[in-house]
Parts: C-alpha cells; sequence; structure tokens
C-alpha cells in the first residue's frame, strides 16, 4: 500500500483546475451567446476565447511536470481504446484544437456561421469528454478513497464554479443583454458554491454523511480532513456571500465589482483548498 500527498502533485492541481474552469467559462459563454442569438450578441469574441486557451493551454503543459518523461508525452495518446488518459488527452486536445480555430475565426474575420456554430458545439462537447474523462481516470479500483462520486461531484462542479465567474470576468457589461448574462453568470456561481458546500458535507471521503469509510490502513488523518474542510468552509461562505451582495446591489443597478472580485478570489481559494485535500487523501492499494 502506498501513501501520497498534495505537495507532489501540483502540477496536477494545477492541470485539473484551469481545465475545468476553462471549459465551465466556454459553456457558460456558448450558453448565453445561444441564448441571445436573436440579438446578434457575441460573447465568445476572440478576447475570451484568447483567454480561455491561455489557460486550458496552461493546465494542459502543467500536467506535462507530473510525466516522468514530459518529451514522450505523445506516446499516452497511443491507447485510445482501452486507456482513459489516453482519452482524457485526445478530449483536450480537440477543445483546445475547437478554440484555436474558433479564435482564428474570429481574428481573421472567415468563416460561415454554421462553422462557428460547429466548432462551439465541438467545443462544448469535448469539454464534457474532459471531465468525464478526467473523472473517470481518478476512480481506480486501487485507490478506493478516489472511486467514488466525490470525485465527478467535485470536478463538475468545479467546472460550474470557476468557469461563470471567469465568464462574468469576460463579459463586458455594456448592453442590457450583457448585463443579464453576467447577472445569470454570477447567480449560477452562487448555486455551484452552495452544492459545493453540500457536496463536501455528503461525500468528502471517510468523513461525509453519505461516505463509506476507507478501507485503507494509510487513510488521510481525520482531524487533518476536517481542518482542510473547516477552511474551504469558511472560503465558501465568504464567496457565497461577496456574490450575493454582487447580484442584490447589481439588481439595484450599481455594478459591485469589489464583491465580484473578492468572490472569485475567494471561490478560487477555496476550489484550490478543495483539490489539495483531494490530492492529499490519495492512498494506493497493492502495488
Amino acid at each position: 500500500m502506498r501513501r501520497g500527498g498534495a505537495a507532489k502533485e501540483w502540477p496536477l492541481v494545477g492541470f485539473t483546475l484551469l481545465a475545468q474552469t476553462a471549459v465551465g467559462a466556454f459553456w457558460a459563454l456558448t450558453a448565453a451567446e445561444a441564448f441571445f442569438a436573436s440579438e446578434g450578441a457575441l460573447f465568445l469574441d476572440s478576447r475570451a476565447l484568447l483567454v480561455i486557451l491561455i489557460l486550458a493551454g496552461a493546465g494542459t503543459l502543467l500536467s506535462l511536470f507530473h510525466l516522468g518523461r514530459p518529451l514522450r508525452a505523445a506516446n499516452a495518446l497511443a491507447n485510445l481504446r482501452s486507456s482513459w488518459l489516453s482519452r482524457e488527452i485526445l478530449a483536450d486536445l480537440v477543445f483546445l484544437a475547437s478554440g484555436a480555430a474558433l479564435w482564428l475565426m474570429e481574428t481573421g474575420g472567415f468563416g460561415s456561421a454554421a462553422l462557428r456554430t460547429g466548432l462551439m458545439v465541438l467545443g462544448a462537447v469535448s469539454g464534457f469528454a474532459l471531465l468525464c474523462t478526467m473523472s473517470r481516470l481518478y476512480m481506480l479500483r486501487t485507490v478506493p478513497v478516489w472511486k467514488g462520486p466525490h470525485t465527478p461531484v467535485s470536478f463538475f462542479l468545479t467546472a460550474l464554479f470557476l468557469g461563470p465567474l471567469l465568464a462574468a470576468a469576460l463579459t463586458p457589461a455594456f448592453d442590457e443583454y450583457e448585463f443579464a448574462a453576467r447577472w445569470i453568470y454570477v447567480a449560477i456561481a452562487l448555486a455551484a458554491s452552495g452544492l459545493a458546500f453540500v457536496g463536501m458535507a455528503l461525500f468528502t471521503p471517510t468523513v461525509g454523511w453519505l461516505s463509506r469509510p476507507s478501507p485503507t490502513l494509510l487513510a488521510y488523518p481525520r482531524t487533518k480532513i476536517m481542518s482542510h474542510l473547516a477552511v474551504r468552509a469558511v472560503l465558501l461562505l465568504a464567496a457565497a456571500a461577496c456574490l450575493l451582495l454582487f447580484l442584490l446591489r447589481s439588481a439595484d443597478g450599481s455594478p459591485a465589482p469589489l464583491s465580484l472580485i473578492a468572490g472569485s478570489i475567494a471561490a478560487v481559494a477555496s476550489e484550490i483548498a478543495g483539490r489539495a485535500l483531494f490530492y492529499a487523501m490519495y492512498s494506493r492499494v497493492g502495488v
């Protein structure tokens, strides 16, 4: 049986959080553009796409530092039929490629509306596939602490929490449609913060109300889990309070940018704390 830790897994912490944030922002901006299509509103512009590509690309580069031989990373694509790692990498590359193609179309001013719509759908679907394969990759029989619902729940909630906040930052509220979209983004993030709090209480391995005790002998100490959870709970509550203040003041016509900034910082900090705990609890049964 082997025990890991969060200290040596920071490349994966960065990769998972950056990739999930990029996917969540792409979903939010795509949904807003589809919803306001009749108004001709453009949310996935070149600036927003560039930021999403930088985040997703940085996450992909960070993941290479986890490999023993980064220069041989292309070999990980050789086993798509049976390897979830290969499928994760393929989904990541398709997501990056679709986003890059959209960015080139926006900056170059070429391509049809149908092609643009097709690339948006491809990006949204490949982003969903990336989160699914990422979740499945970690749900190993030899790592019981990751095999439960905690893994996919936390990965998708990160996308629904941080992604809309990034989309709100990328959407300038110059007209009523952009203002409405930003309000909806923050409302979704606020709801996701509540779901993250509930999910943490229900599904956190070994301490959650609906979790099963870990069968490993090297289980992460319960006191340390609770201390991590206490920090994350405080950060989640702080983020929720700031986001709620932003929504209330926005409804009265006040922009309240400081509330959004503070809420976003607390949200990112809470997700880093949660992901650090995720890797710290790693313990492997067998060789």
